[in-house]
């Protein structure tokens, strides 16, 4: 399966916020079912197709969604991810690596661009630290995506597009900033109310309450893991 040459296409479209990666992939035909494959992906029906159930992606990197059928030869993974972790955004680089050296992935399609992208310049760095370097910082600004990322340090030629419709994007765009654009209000008002609250707990509550809410919040901010935040929970339900 890893020299099937029917593999086309590969789409990376990052969208939505995600607690987790989730990936999804298409393959041919909802008629046929993966019975109809050997363990090699190899169609037994007389047709060459890909078997989804196959292609393994390892836990650590994503967490697969849904897998569907669909009637055309190209085999499309769809990745969901977190937009504002960069640790997400390193996994799916790995993705990107694994998809290419297993099943010759040679197409990337972007969210939030139109067009052929052309990352040619950072590409052509003879240093090969510098090069990954300042990739690695332009992605942790949000100048790049996991996809430019992966297309600049990769040694093989994978070809990168955007897949909006210019027109339509610039729209949500200019819609979501509108929606937006009192949000600096709205936070900053949050703010002063939740420290209206907090001082009116040190004055309101029970010191064992008080306990309470501060590990509460400690787990939740993942300053305290979840091991040590049950420990304290159990010991607090026998008491009780």
């Amino acid at each position: 399966m890893k020299n099937n040459k029917y593999i086309k296409l590969i789409a990376l479209i990052l969208t939505g916020i995600f607690v987790f990666q989730q990936v999804a992939w298409t393959a041919e035909d909802s008629n046929i079912q993966p019975s109809n494959f050997n363990s090699y992906g190899e169609d037994l029906s007389g047709q060459e197709h890909i078997n989804p159930d196959n292609i393994y992606i390892p836990e650590d990197l994503a967490q697969i969604e849904t897998k569907n059928f669909h009637k055309n030869k190209e085999l499309i993974f769809n990745l969901q991810d977190c937009h504002s972790s960069l640790s997400a955004q390193y996994s799916i680089v790995n993705i990107l690596k694994k998809l290419l050296s297993d099943y010759e992935m040679n197409i990337v399609a972007i969210e939030g661009a139109s067009g052929y992208i052309d990352t040619s310049i950072l590409k052509s760095f003879p240093d090969e630290d510098i090069k990954e370097n300042t990739a690695a910082v332009l992605m942790k600004e949000g100048k790049i995506s996991a996809g430019e990322f992966f297309s600049i340090i990769s040694e093989e030629d994978v070809a990168l597009y955007g897949v909006e419709d210019q027109e339509l994007y610039a729209k949500n765009l200019e819609s979501f900033r509108e929606l937006h654009k009192g949000n600096k209000d709205v936070v900053s008002s949050v703010k002063k109310l939740i420290n209206m609250i907090e001082d009116a707990e040190d004055k309101t509550y029970s010191k064992e309450l008080s306990m309470f809410i501060f590990k509460s919040r400690l787990h939740g901010a993942s300053k305290i893991s979840f091991e040590i935040y049950g420990k304290y929970l159990m010991k607090l339900c026998e008491e009780k």
